[in-house]
């Protein structure tokens, strides 16, 4: 993945090639000049109520991006991968929308919905062309997680116009977390039709790197201006689905579950109202650690001359991937992703005040498939969620009667510390290692 046309000798014919060839600035003023040009055909189509006229600056930015995708399929067809590459990171730039479509696109009622779903087809076709013209393949995930981000970009503006404020802003932000989710637990990876070289692969590396955390910060940016100059819509909720999209990067488990536990007590303390919400994204944050945790395998590397090896060079190397969890983990770790479900359905619409009553048919639907999955997996951990519920339950219903004198109250904790005794002397001899050290016998040694 290299330009085939050497550098000429030093003179002004090597400075003209640099500059002109290998780091062509035309193409970044070519950028900047159709962006000014669409941006005053936005403000000229501010002032006309026709249809138009509202999306001619949209139909000028897709055709300048078809130009620049045909461009790179003709430059790299010559060899020319340095410009080819600049191209492509411009067509990458144009794919987020900046002629701001999809927000205007809701005031135009029928019209604007065809222009979206037209918008979003030419978004998933120019993926699949760019590609063709930088020659390589775009992997299941690294299409899907794409397509994914302009459907959310494009449903926001018509969401926060058509659902009301109570549901619209939890669905904004499941809808915002699930995205970026996808693309931090997938691989998205790109695979080049022709063999390239080591400095190939890192170019290849940096612009695909580059152009992800640009589409997530242009998702994130158009989630902002519309929720600031279009319908109003709380923008708190960015601040726990940050925190919980952090345990993608956490590499044990028990670091996973004390930040989800601290992060939901967080909320519930200093914001009940997205207290919902977090609940649902941890609950998904628990289900993909355990189809894809943080793993770190080791490979074995080949020599390609045994008889000429270096001693000192290793033979293996380590590094992380994606991968499922133990069969363990990934009990515990469904268990508390559908404990999690759970608070969020029972919480939903609690903005402040007490604890949330319980709802009869989310403790039963809670209680039965929580007993059947218990069953199934032969897995009791499942069930002290179930077991602290029934006890708030009771608490909270006064089913079971509060000590009220100085007797009830120690005869309540001498019943307690009986029970908790009972409890740890199962959990010691459930959790006891399955193979170790026995304890040593008493016999006496046999003589000599």
């Amino acid at each position: 993945m290299t330009d085939r046309e050497d550098t000429p000798t030093p003179g002004w014919r090597a400075v003209v090639h640099r500059w002109f060839v290998q780091y062509n600035p035309l193409y970044l003023i070519s950028a900047a000049l159709v962006l000014v040009g669409v941006t005053l055909l936005m403000e000229v189509a501010t002032e006309q109520r026709g249809l138009f006229g509202q999306l001619s600056s949209t139909v000028v930015a897709e055709l300048y991006a078809w130009a620049l995708i045909a461009s790179a399929a003709v430059l790299t067809r010559r060899g020319l991968w340095r410009p080819a590459v600049m191209l492509a990171l411009i067509t990458a730039l144009y794919q987020c929308d900046l002629t701001l479509q999809t927000e205007r696109s809701v005031y135009l009622g029928v019209p604007g919905m065809v222009a979206s779903g037209l918008w979003l087809i030419s978004f998933a076709a120019k993926l699949r062309a760019l590609a063709w013209a930088m020659q390589f393949r775009l992997s299941r995930s690294a299409l899907w997680v794409a397509v994914a981000g302009g459907t959310v970009q494009m449903l926001i503006p018509w969401i926060l116009s058509k659902v009301q404020d109570h549901i619209a802003a939890p669905l904004l932000a499941l809808m915002v977390f699930w995205v970026l989710a996808a693309g931090l637990w997938t691989f998205r990876r790109t695979e080049s039709w022709s063999p390239r070289t080591a400095w190939g692969e890192t170019v290849a590396r940096r612009a695909a790197r580059f152009v992800w955390v640009g589409w997530a910060g242009a998702l994130i940016a158009h989630v902002l201006f519309v929720t600031e100059y279009g319908p109003p819509a709380d923008r708190a909720f960015f601040i726990p689905l940050a925190l919980v999209l952090m345990t993608r990067r956490f590499r044990t488990e028990e670091l996973v579950w004390g930040w989800l536990v601290a992060t939901l007590f967080l909320v519930a303390m200093v914001s009940p109202a997205h207290f919902a919400t977090t609940a649902i994204m941890a609950a998904s944050a628990l289900v993909l650690r355990a189809l894809r945790a943080p793993t770190l395998v080791s490979r074995e590397v080949e020599a390609q001359d045994p008889y000429r090896a270096v001693l000192d060079v290793p033979t293996s190397w380590s590094g992380w991937t994606l991968a499922p969890s133990s069969p363990e983990a990934i009990r515990r770790l469904l268990a508390g992703a559908w404990t999690c479900l759970y608070l969020g359905v029972w919480t939903a619409g609690w903005d402040f005040g007490p604890w949330p009553e319980h709802v009869l048919w989310v403790d039963t639907l809670f209680l039965t498939l929580t007993v059947l999955g218990a069953w199934r997996s032969h897995c009791g951990l499942v069930l002290l969620p179930v077991c602290v519920s029934v006890l708030h339950l009771a608490l909270v219903e006064r089913l079971v009667p509060t000590p009220q004198s100085n007797l009830q109250w120690g005869l309540a904790a001498v019943g307690a510390g009986f029970g908790l005794l009972a409890v740890g002397l199962g959990v010691s001899i459930r959790l006891r290692p399955q193979s170790g050290h026995r304890a040593p016998s008493r016999r006496a040694p046999a003589a000599r």
